[in-house]
C-alpha cells in the first residue's frame, strides 16, 4: 500500500495544474481539493502492512518530507487564495504552484536517481514561474536569472555524477546503491566523484555563500512564493543528503566540503541577519543561515538531528513569512524606540554565563553515561547548548523569568531527545570521522553566538562601518551579479541590458 500510495500525492497536484473550466473560483476549489488529498495520501504512506502487521516506512526520511510538504501544500494554497484576490493571472499562480509541488514530491520519494533528477530539475523550473509572477519588477527578472544559472549547474554536476556511479555499478537504485557502498570497505573513484558532486549540487541549490543572492532577491515574488520557497524547496538538497548519507560517510573529503561551505555561510549569515530591517530580508538571510546549519550537520554525520532540524525550520519559517504582515504592524504599534534602543545596548553577562552554564551542564551530564546507551555525541551537545542559550539569558536578565525559562528548557531538550533518538536510529551514520569536521562545526556555532553578542550589546554608533558591511552582505552577492551579468546578460525595461547594482535596498538601512 505504501508503494502506491506515495505516488499519489504528486499526482493528485499535477492534477490541478492541469487547466479546467473557466470559471473563476474552480481552479481554487479543486487545487484545495488535491491538496487534502495529496496530505491524506502521504499520511497513509508512512505505514506498510506486512503480515497483519503494519510497520512505518522503510525510506522515512523521504515519506516525513512527503507529509510535511502536503501539509505545506494545504496552507499555502489556502492562504494564495486570500492572498491573490483581485490579482491578475491567478490561474497561471495556481497551475505553476501546484506543478511545483507535485514534482517537490517526487523528489522527496523517488526510488532512482534519474527520476529523482528529473522531478529536481521540473520543479525548479515551475518555480521560476513563480518568482516571475510580476515580471516587470526589474529585481525579480535578476532573481530568477540568477537562481536559473546556478540550477542548472548543480543540474548538471548531478547528472555527471549520476553517470559515473552508473557505469560503476549498473543501477541507479537508491536502495541498492546506499546497501552496496555501506558494505564496500574500500571505495572507488565513482563513489569519491558523485558524492562530490552532489555535495556541491546541494551547495547551490542550498544558496550557500558566496552564491545566495537569488535567495534574497525573491523577496519580489508573493508571499506564498516566499513561504514555499524558504520552507520546502530550499531544503530538498538536504533531503538528498539525508537520503543518498552512505555516499557523505564513505568520503572525507565530501564532509570536510559540507562542513566548511556550512560554517562560513551560517557564520556570515548569522551576523548579517540581525543588521537588516525588513522582515522578509531578514527572514531570507535567516534561511541562509540555517541551510549552512543543514549542511554541516549532514557533514558532521548527525543525520538524526539534520531531519529533525529540517522538518522544525520547514514549519517554523512557513509560518513566519505567512504572518509577516501582521508581524510588520504588531512591531510597528507595540516597539517603541527607546525599547529598540534598550535591545541593542543588551547586557553582556547574562548571555556569556548561559553559555557557560548550559555548556558545563551538559558536558557534565556526557561525562556521566560516557560509553552507555544513553551516550550523545559531543558536538549535539555542543549545538544544543548554543542553540538554548539565548533563552536562558533572557530568564538571567528579566526578573520572574528564570522558573519559565529553564521549563522551557527542560521540555525541549526533553522533546528533542526523543526525537532525536529515533530519528538517529532509522537514519544511522558512520562515526568514523576526522576529528576536525565536528571540531570545525563547534568552533564555528561559538564563534556565531560570540559575534552575535557583540552586533547585539555594542553601541551602533561605534561600530557603524562594520554595521553597514553586515548590512550590505560584505558585498558577496554584488561580485556574484557582476560575474553573472557578464557571463549571461539579461534585458529589462523595453530590451536595455541590466547593470551591475547590489541586491541590498540602500533606503532600508538605518
Amino acid at each position: 500500500m505504501s508503494d502506491v500510495s506515495m505516488w499519489l500525492p504528486g499526482c493528485c497536484y499535477l492534477l490541478a495544474a492541469v487547466p479546467g473550466r473557466p470559471h473563476a473560483s474552480a481552479p481554487w476549489k479543486r487545487a484545495m481539493l488535491a491538496t487534502w488529498a495529496g496530505l491524506m495520501f502521504s499520511i497513509v504512506s508512512l505505514v506498510s502492512l506486512d503480515g497483519g502487521i503494519f510497520h512505518l516506512a522503510a525510506d522515512l526520511p523521504g515519506h516525513c518530507m512527503l507529509v510535511l510538504i502536503s501539509f505545506l501544500a494545504v496552507v499555502i494554497t489556502r492562504y494564495s487564495h486570500s492572498y491573490l484576490g483581485g490579482e491578475p493571472g491567478q490561474r497561471r499562480f495556481l497551475s505553476a504552484l501546484m506543478t511545483t509541488f507535485g514534482f517537490s514530491a517526487a523528489v522527496v520519494i523517488a526510488p532512482r536517481l534519474d527520476l529523482l533528477l528529473l522531478a529536481w530539475v521540473l520543479s525548479s523550473v515551475s518555480l521560476n514561474a513563480l518568482l516571475l509572477y510580476f515580471p516587470d519588477r526589474r529585481a525579480a527578472k535578476m532573481a530568477a536569472h540568477k537562481k536559473f544559472l546556478v540550477s542548472r549547474t548543480a543540474e548538471a554536476l548531478l547528472l555527471i555524477g549520476i553517470g559515473v556511479l552508473y557505469r560503476s555499478y549498473g543501477t541507479l537504485n537508491i536502495a541498492a546503491l546506499n546497501h552496496a557502498v555501506s558494505m564496500e570497505p574500500r571505495h572507488g573513484l565513482a563513489v569519491l566523484v558523485f558524492s562530490l558532486c552532489l555535495a556541491v549540487a546541494v551547495i547551490l541549490k542550498s544558496a550557500q555563500l558566496p552564491l545566495h543572492g537569488w535567495l534574497i532577491q525573491v523577496m519580489e515574488a508573493p508571499t506564498p512564493v516566499s513561504a514555499l520557497l524558504h520552507a520546502g524547496i530550499v531544503n530538498l538538497g538536504g533531503v538528498l543528503l539525508i537520503r543518498l548519507h552512505p555516499f557523505l560517510d564513505a568520503e572525507a573529503s565530501t564532509q570536510f566540503l559540507l562542513t566548511a561551505s556550512g560554517v562560513i555561510t551560517l557564520v556570515i549569515a548569522g551576523v548579517v541577519m540581525l543588521t537588516r530591517v525588513s522582515i522578509k530580508v531578514r527572514l531570507a538571510w535567516s534561511t541562509c543561515a540555517q541551510m549552512g546549519f543543514l549542511l554541516a550537520e549532514c557533514g558532521t554525520g548527525l543525520y538524526g538531528l539534520a531531519l529533525l532540524h529540517l522538518l522544525g525550520h520547514s514549519l517554523y519559517k512557513s509560518y513566519l513569512f505567512l504572518s509577516s504582515g501582521s508581524v510588520v504592524q504588531a512591531y510597528g504599534e507595540d516597539v517603541s524606540v527607546g525599547e529598540v534602543r534598550m535591545l541593542r545596548r543588551a547586557r553582556v553577562w547574562p548571555r556569556v554565563a548561559s553559555l557557560l552554564i548550559l555548556g558545563g551542564a551538559f558536558w557534565g551530564v556526557h561525562s556521566v553515561v560516557a560509553n552507555t546507551a544513553y551516550d550523545v555525541e559531543p558536538i549535539a551537545l555542543a549545538v544544543l547548548a548554543v542553540g538554548v542559550a539565548p533563552l536562558l539569558a533572557v530568564g538571567l536578565e528579566e526578573e520572574g523569568l528564570l522558573g519559565s525559562a529553564v521549563v522551557r528548557i527542560g521540555c525541549l531538550l526533553v522533546l528533542y531527545e526523543a526525537l532525536h533518538r529515533y530519528f538517529s536510529s532509522v537514519v544511522s551514520s558512520d562515526d568514523n570521522r576526522h576529528w576536525m569536521v565536528p571540531a570545525l562545526f563547534g568552533f564555528a556555532m561559538v564563534l556565531l553566538y560570540v559575534l552575535q553578542i557583540v552586533v547585539r550589546t555594542c553601541d551602533a554608533r561605534r561600530m557603524w562601518r562594520v554595521r553597514i558591511w553586515a548590512f550590505h552582505g560584505f558585498y558577496l552577492d554584488e561580485i556574484f551579479t557582476r560575474f553573472v551579468l557578464a557571463l549571461w546578460p539579461i534585458r529589462v525595461n523595453g530590451g536595455s541590458p541590466a547593470a551591475h547594482s547590489t541586491t541590498t535596498d540602500e533606503g532600508e538601512f538605518a
